[in-house]
C-alpha cells in the first residue's frame, strides 16, 4: 500500500509488485532458513502468482483505504 501511494516517484504496477516479491520472497526465505526447512517458493510457482496477485490488489484498494485524505 506504501508503494501504491507513492504517485509523486510513480512507482507503477510492475514497481508494486516486483517491491511486493522481494519482500515476500526474502520474508519467505528467511524464515524457512531459520526454521531449517526447505525453502516452500522452490516447491511451487503458486507462490509466485499469489504474491503478484496480492500486490497488484493490494495497489487496487489503497485508494479506497485511505479515503480521500491520501
Amino acid at each position: 500500500m506504501f508503494a501504491a501511494g507513492e504517485r509523486h516517484r510513480r512507482i507503477d504496477v510492475l514497481g508494486v509488485v516486483v517491491i511486493g516479491l522481494a519482500v515476500s520472497l526474502g520474508g519467505s526465505l528467511l524464515r524457512d532458513i531459520v526454521l531449517n526447512q526447505p525453502p516452500v517458493v522452490l516447491w511451487t510457482n503458486w507462490y509466485m502468482l499469489v504474491v503478484g496477485a496480492s500486490a497488484i490488489l493490494g495497489m487496487a484498494l489503497q485508494a479506497p483505504w485511505r479515503g480521500s485524505t491520501g
